[in-house]
């Protein structure tokens, strides 16, 4: 279990950042067969969903676990992992 205090070392530090909606696409790409009328549905919920999630990362009040997640997709679609 990561202890709160090395947190720090799962915050992103990386230059790129990517949108909600290039997330969602990456990701139902990578990992779904869809027709394009529910790839357009899970596009847009999923996106809705990052949109919070992002929100819950900004948010200095908030855990850093919801940085790390945030950071954790970012780094993903940066290394490709999620295919665009």
């Amino acid at each position: 279990m990561i202890e709160a205090k090395d947190m720090h070392k799962y915050l992103r530090s990386g230059s790129e950042s990517w949108y909600p909606v290039e997330i969602a696409e990456s990701f139902l790409r990578s990992s779904m067969d869809l027709t394009d009328e529910e790839f357009k549905a899970l596009r847009s919920a999923l996106e809705d969903a990052l949109y919070q999630l992002m929100a819950m990362a900004q948010n200095e009040y908030n855990h850093d676990y919801w940085r790390v997640l945030w950071n954790a997709l970012q780094n993903l679609m940066e290394r490709g992992v999620l295919g665009n």
